[in-house]
């Protein structure tokens, strides 16, 4: 008897185990299949960066809206979806929502339907062409900062995780369960966090609108304020697309140089500094000399632009007339070495750094124990052998000769924004340092009023202004012609500065032809605006 109760109890432990795993499955897999059924899928809709401001904060980026549909996966939602995407979105969007799974698409108009929920939505860059491209820079095929602003400021301008999401109810396989509609979340989207910036939006349209005009194939235009020496625009040409850079990739003109704060030959505009240093030497400005079109040092003949002399001139007259041999002669007149110092305290010869990864070009400016000859010191007279400049130089040296005489650096930063849209860091305007005095600095101002006034090129807007032109020498051939760079330094209105504007072309015929007329088309535009 007892040998066959063993075997008959072993026989019903077995079952009872059977049984208990049996029931465990079934409870373990209904509630596997409960949560399932309760399980969610999260789509992105819209990501974003922080905002980069021009300096009454409207937005430079982050300013162009457009719509986004999430649609569930259902047959009137695809109907609605056909009608708004062409042939490959809707290919696209179809094939997804016909396997159970939903989707969100760029559409051009709202879509009102079951099923489908329209989201409104910011693009970081303008479809139709972004605006100060070379300073803001752009973004990677993974979002990440390349160049520019957004890269100086990436810690700021991504210490926010900004997205609008899209949340279903999905079965295990991942397909949304019938009749589940979407939870739309927004995580900081409309956040108003970002930075700062000196530039004018209306003015940075004007001066690329210009530049644009023009016909430049590659030049620069910087405009800034006499008054603190913030860059209200830089414009550079040609631009490339922040949309698109691989388009750009492989252009000769190098479009993702900024001309703006690159360096270049200077030629006569140069000669403002010369007459600025000659009247701090005590050279008075009724210095007069008599160009006969060309003039010798140490054996070397160097030629004016106008090949048969100016005659009798002083120094107002010789800036007016560009006169190469006034300035050779005058320069003998003093120590060239207070050229090359002037020069240095206005702004030449030294990198400036406007945020962390974008830096102007210092250019070159000699040292004075290189001249050792008198000829190679007439070539600096009139900005010519090595001294090279940006726009952005130039442009802060003809504002210290506005502004009285005081230099005032350049800057392009102005402060952060919170979420609020509250400022906080906001750089405040320097002092600025003397580098001439104020009567020289109201005789150059008269001068190159003069020189304006004495052009053929006018304001079509009457806005009186004060400059110099440049025809520079490159050093640089093509095809077998040497290129040249034309400039033109000035400020507006002639009566009260407040605007300081440098334009240079590359590969340009004259100063006064070239880029004189962009000058005005910027101070009439901006006058206008006022």
């Amino acid at each position: 008897m007892g040998r066959r109760v063993v075997p008959v109890f072993f026989v019903f432990i077995f079952c009872m185990g059977f049984i208990v795993l049996r029931l465990f499955t079934l409870i373990t897999g209904k509630y596997a299949q409960s949560g399932s059924a309760n399980s969610t899928l999260t789509l992105d809709v819209a990501s974003g960066r922080g905002y980069i401001y021009d300096r009454d904060m409207k937005p430079l980026v982050n300013s162009e809206k457009y719509l986004v549909a999430v649609a569930a996966p259902t047959e009137k939602a695809a109907a609605a979806l056909k009608s708004a995407l062409d042939y490959g979105g809707f290919i696209y969007a179809y094939g997804r929502m016909s396997k159970g799974y939903p989707v969100t698409v760029e559409v051009p108009f709202a879509i009102e339907c079951d099923g489908v929920t329209t989201v409104t939505a910011l693009r970081r860059y303008s479809s139709s062409g972004q605006l100060l491209s070379h300073v803001i820079g752009y973004l990677d095929g993974s979002g990440l900062p390349v160049c520019g602003i957004e890269k100086s400021c990436d810690e700021l301008l991504s210490s926010e995780k900004r997205t609008i999401t899209a949340t279903f109810s999905v079965d295990a396989n991942g397909r949304v369960l019938v009749g589940s509609g979407a939870a739309l979340r927004s995580n900081k989207y409309n956040s108003k966090s970002g930075v700062l910036l000196t530039v004018d939006r209306d003015i940075q349209q004007i001066t690329e609108q210009a530049l644009a005009s023009s016909g430049f194939e590659c030049g620069a235009a910087v405009v800034t304020d006499i008054d603190t020496g913030a860059v209200l625009a830089m414009a550079s040409v040609p631009v490339y697309d922040v949309n698109d850079v691989s388009k750009s990739l492989d252009d000769e003109d190098s479009p993702f140089i900024n001309r703006a704060i690159s360096p270049f030959s200077v030629g006569s505009v140069f000669k403002i500094i010369v007459a600025a240093a000659a009247l701090e030497s005590g050279v008075p400005e009724t210095l007069e000399y008599d160009c006969r079109g060309s003039i010798e040092q140490s054996g070397v003949v160097f030629n004016c632009h106008k090949r048969d002399g100016h005659g009798l001139l002083d120094m107002a007259g010789a800036l007016a007339n560009s006169c190469n041999t006034y300035f050779v002669n005058l320069i003998t007149k003093f120590n060239i070495g207070e050229v090359i110092e002037l020069a240095y305290y206005m702004g030449l010869g030294t990198p400036l750094k406007l945020a962390a990864s974008i830096t102007a070009d210092g250019g070159f400016l000699p040292d004075p124990e290189t001249f050792d000859s008198a000829a190679a010191a007439a070539n600096l007279a009139f900005g010519q052998g090595a001294l090279m400049a940006t726009p952005l130089q130039m442009t802060g040296a003809v504002a210290a000769v506005a502004n009285g005489g005081i230099y005032k650096e350049p800057y392009l930063l102005s402060g952060c924004v919170n979420s609020d849209g509250g400022l906080y860091n906001v750089t405040q305007p320097q002092p600025g340092q003397r580098v001439i005095s104020e009567i020289t600095a109201e005789k150059l101002r008269s001068f190159l009023v003069r020189a304006a006034q004495d052009s053929s090129i006018k304001s079509a807007a009457g806005v009186t202004a004060g400059g110099k032109t440049a025809t520079a020498q490159s050093g640089i051939y093509v095809n077998g012609e040497e290129m040249y760079n034309t400039w033109y330094s000035g400020f507006f209105p002639a009566e009260n500065p407040k605007y300081a504007v440098t334009v240079m072309r590359q590969n340009g015929e004259s100063g006064l032809h070239d880029c004189m007329p962009v000058f005005y088309a910027i101070a009439d535009a901006v006058s206008a605006a006022e």
